[in-house]
Formats: C-alpha cells, structure tokens, sequence
C-alpha cells in the first residue's frame, strides 16, 4: 500500500511538472526535418510573407523576428519561405543572415522558377552590398527565366551601368512575360525616350 502511494505520488508530481519548452533555432537541422501536417496552406504563407516584408521595410526588428520564429516551424522545408525571411534580413540591413537564408532557400528549391526569384533577390543584396559586378553577373545568368522581376532588375541595372542594348532586350522580355502590366510598358517607354536622346 505505501509503496502504490508512493508510485501515485510520483506520478501525480509528474504529470502536473510544467515542462520548458525548448527554444527555437532556427538552423538547417530545424529546416530538415518535418511532418506531413506541419505547414501553412499558400494563402497563410502569402499573408504571412507579407505581414513580414512590412515588419521588415518599416524596421520593426523586434515583431519581424517574432514572425519568423513562428513561421519556420511549420515552414521548414518552403524555400520561398526563406526567401521571405532573407528579403526580410536584407530590408534589416543583416546582410550575413540575408546571404545564407538566401542560399539555404536555393538548397530547398525545387524548380526552375523558385530558383529564379531566389537568385534575383541575392543579385539585389550583392548589388546592396556594393558588389554590382557580382549581381550584374547573376542576373544575366537568369536571363531566360520567366520570372518577370529578374528582366525588370536586369534591365533597370543594365541601363544604369550603361548596357542599353542589354536594357532595352530585358524589357522586351520582361513585356513578353507580363503583356498587360502597364509599369512595365511605362519603364520600358521611359528607357527607349532615355536611349533615344542620347543617340541624337
């Protein structure tokens, strides 16, 4: 009889004991591993991609933070994800953590497209980071992509450095992926009045 008290003791401290729990890294280990019920539906992830980009752009370090740690669990193995979380590291001016979150999204990728828009955000934190060349170099890798974006940014940094031939053919295809986006028709209709004076 004592001894069963004892034992119903023990397991009564047990089971009432609050256990700690661990805290959150966010590392490749966490990223790996997964469960077949653990991720968002696309839309929470667009809604909380762009809840973080606005932390993000506005500075709010603390609550952007707060987000990722949230997010990542159930988001572990999502590279556009972590290219949230590296466009968010970039926008904190953490270039370090933006260049590896960036790479780890590339080890996740798993097509052509995801790949693209990943490679396009590192070639703006090179270009951020004073390395031009570098991100000129990568965006021209991209320059049968599909991705909209890379055309827009290799045609906008093209022109910059003085590649207006360069320029004028990303807009054109920048305009063949997005027929109907009049920024882009606007963009490429100021570029050709800018070619064309100086030309003359």
């Amino acid at each position: 009889m004592k001894y069963m008290m004892t034992l119903m003791l023990v397991l009564i401290v047990s089971c009432s004991s609050t256990i700690k729990p661990k805290e959150v890294k966010l590392g490749v280990t966490d990223a790996i591993t997964k469960s077949s019920s653990d991720f968002f539906s696309p839309g929470e992830l667009l809604y909380l991609g762009n809840e973080l980009s606005v932390l993000c752009k506005q500075g709010d370090e603390k609550k952007a933070k707060a987000l990722i740690h949230k997010g990542h669990k159930k988001n572990r193995t999502k590279a556009m994800y972590w290219n949230k979380v590296a466009s968010c590291y970039m926008d904190l001016k953490e270039n370090e953590k933006a260049m590896y979150y960036y790479n780890f999204a590339l080890m996740l990728s798993k097509n052509e497209k995801e790949k693209d828009a990943i490679n396009n955000n590192k070639a703006l934190l090179y270009i951020r980071m004073g390395n031009v060349e570098k991100g000129y170099l990568i965006l021209n890798e991209l320059k049968r992509s599909s991705e909209v974006l890379v055309h827009v940014n290799r045609a906008l940094l093209s022109k910059e450095i003085g590649h207006d031939k360069v320029s004028k053919s990303a807009f054109e295809a920048a305009k063949r992926f997005a027929p109907k986006d009049r920024n882009i028709e606007s963009l490429s209709e100021t570029l050709q009045r800018d070619v064309a004076s100086v030309k003359d």
